[in-house]
């Protein structure tokens, strides 16, 4: 399970890298900024990552088990699959007490500061993250940053253009050249701007100017961008007091994710039983708990929309998906269950 949960989790960080590296390479995001946005991500993917890997290494463990003969030799000295069943609940159970905990807490939480950090990163400006003849935005647009040529490692730039837009005026500024002295504790970047001009345009046509400078700074304050208000940021106690069904199916997924780490474990001693031939392929007990995975998955992300679209009642809701699980598991346990019966009845 360990050594799944790391692949999984390699895999999608290496996944969430490409989406974001992408920014780190065009300078609108620092490779610090990119790092956490990545970090982050990789947290909220564990309460999805971590049953799954659970899920694939019972599959994996119980097909070898068959394979191997050793079933057959537990169920010749009259011990049941009971005993498979009791020793995978008992680390489903830890495992979904853990998954409950990221789900409830931690993963609204780790969104919360993705949405800030990725709000903070769009607000703020730094020449060292620029590439030269691409123009950058910031502030939504408000502003618009051009160099003709940058110079990383001097923190200089020649030829800039700095275009900033106000509640009620234009302001543009051209410089030969400019350069970034380092912000101090607190503080924000100052930009060096030589040998330019600033011309500054009202939407009247009132008070506009022109000023040639030799040397003009320009402190980059970042303007606070609001971060984006998702419902997975909401922390749980407020959901529970929401009344809209957006926040309701919200509140159901982050309580099915631990009840569906039980039933995807007991699903995988099911599909390893039924789907796992001593002579036949490795493979095929794996490849039906991947199809078997997969369909659930996107079930219970289907009920979800509709549950917040108004299309299924909040009553089941996502409640379906679990039910949907739990007769899989049944039908899986069909040949056990009749066998422990008339197991039971003969005794009697």
């Amino acid at each position: 399970m360990s050594a799944i949960c790391a692949v999984l989790i390699f895999i999608f960080s290496c996944f969430m890298a490409a989406r974001y590296w992408s920014h780190a390479l065009s300078g609108s995001l620092s490779t610090s900024v990119v790092t956490k946005l990545i970090a982050y991500r990789s947290i909220i993917a564990l309460e999805l990552l971590l049953p799954v890997a659970l899920y694939l290494s019972v599959i994996m463990a119980t097909s070898r088990f068959i394979r191997q003969m050793e079933y057959t030799a537990m169920l010749a000295c009259g011990i049941g699959p009971g005993r498979i069943i009791r020793a995978v609940c008992a680390l489903a159970i830890f495992m979904a007490i853990f998954v409950a905990s990221l789900s409830l807490y931690v993963r609204p939480l780790a969104w919360d500061h993705f949405f800030h950090l990725k709000a903070l990163a769009k607000s703020t400006f730094d020449l060292s993250r620029m590439n030269s003849g691409i123009f950058y935005e910031v502030w939504e647009g408000k502003r618009v940053i051009f160099a003709e040529k940058v110079s990383r490692k001097k923190n200089r730039a020649k030829n800039v253009f700095i275009r900033t837009k106000g509640p009620e005026s234009v302001q543009v500024v051209y410089a030969k050249s400019a350069r970034q002295l380092p912000a101090r504790a607190g503080g924000s970047p100052v930009l060096v701007l030589e040998n330019g001009r600033e011309y500054e345009f009202s939407e009247k046509g009132e008070n506009d100017f022109i000023l040639e400078f030799k040397s003009s700074t320009m402190v980059l304050e970042p303007r606070l961008i609001e971060p984006e208000q998702k419902i997975k940021a909401v922390p749980t106690k407020l959901l529970l007091k929401g009344q809209g069904l957006e926040e309701k199916a919200e509140l159901q997924w982050r309580l099915l994710m631990p009840v569906s780490t039980i039933l995807l474990a007991l699903s995988a001693i099911g599909v390893a039983l039924r789907f796992t031939s001593v002579r036949g392929g490795r493979n095929s007990s794996l490849i039906v708990g991947i199809l078997v995975f997969a369909l659930y998955y996107n079930l219970i992300a289907f009920l979800k929309k509709w549950v917040a679209g108004g299309t299924v009642p909040v009553a089941p809701g996502l409640s379906l998906g679990a039910l949907f699980l739990a007769i899989l598991c049944l039908l899986f346990f069909i040949p056990e269950i009749r066998g422990a019966f008339l197991q039971a009845r003969g005794a009697k």
